[in-house]
């Protein structure tokens, strides 16, 4: 398999920020983006039937090569997270050069890891804007703090520290298993997970 990592940014689309009761703002994520990040993190082994769909896709994801690793973790320019937060560069420019604008109001995005070139970008990016908007239906918590180690180096505290204790589907076999079991997910992309199956 070879790597075709995607790259989503989280904004409201007018200038009032949707409700996000269960989410809190802090100095790295939106309210907006906590709550995407929550159902994508939720749903991500489902969606790696799509993003990952033949066997061989599972070859390339391993810890410490920095295509994502194992675990269901998110990272601030963690590459060794499937979901890798990217920020910014600072906004304090050195002298002689112009501040960069972003074109999204945290300027943050998240880059998601674990895609196959062999998958369809349509079911992959499907898959993983409907896990996210899963967690915006629902309002979910973010369970997973902010990973900024390799979570495969962590010891079993260290992960449960910030939240990580779940493996990402291992074979292709588990990866469709998840999506036979995610039921959230077969009700939002409805007859795509049966056709898929």
């Amino acid at each position: 398999g070879n790597g075709a990592h995607a790259h989503i940014s989280v904004h409201p689309v007018s200038s009032e920020q949707p409700s996000a009761a269960g989410a809190q703002s802090d100095n790295i994520l939106t309210p907006l983006e906590r709550i995407f990040l929550a159902g994508l993190l939720e749903h991500l082994p489902a969606a790696c039937a799509f993003t990952l769909p033949i066997r061989a896709s599972y070859a390339r994801m391993l810890d410490g090569i920095w295509s994502g690793g194992t675990w269901v973790a998110w990272g601030s320019d963690n590459r060794e997270a499937p979901v890798r937060l990217c920020i910014p560069p600072t906004r304090f420019p050195t002298p002689g050069q112009q501040e960069r604008a972003s074109s999204t109001p945290s300027g943050n995005h998240f880059e998601i890891k674990c895609i196959d070139g062999t998958s369809s970008p349509y079911l992959a990016l499907s898959g993983l804007l409907g896990a996210g908007l899963l967690g915006i239906q629902a309002q979910a918590p973010l369970i997973e703090k902010d990973c900024t180690e390799a979570a495969a180096e962590m010891s079993e505290a260290e992960r449960d520290a910030v939240g990580v204790s779940r493996r990402l589907p291992l074979t292709w076999e588990e990866a469709r298993g998840a999506l036979e079991g995610d039921e959230a997910m077969k009700g939002l992309l409805g007859g795509v997970v049966e056709g898929f199956l």
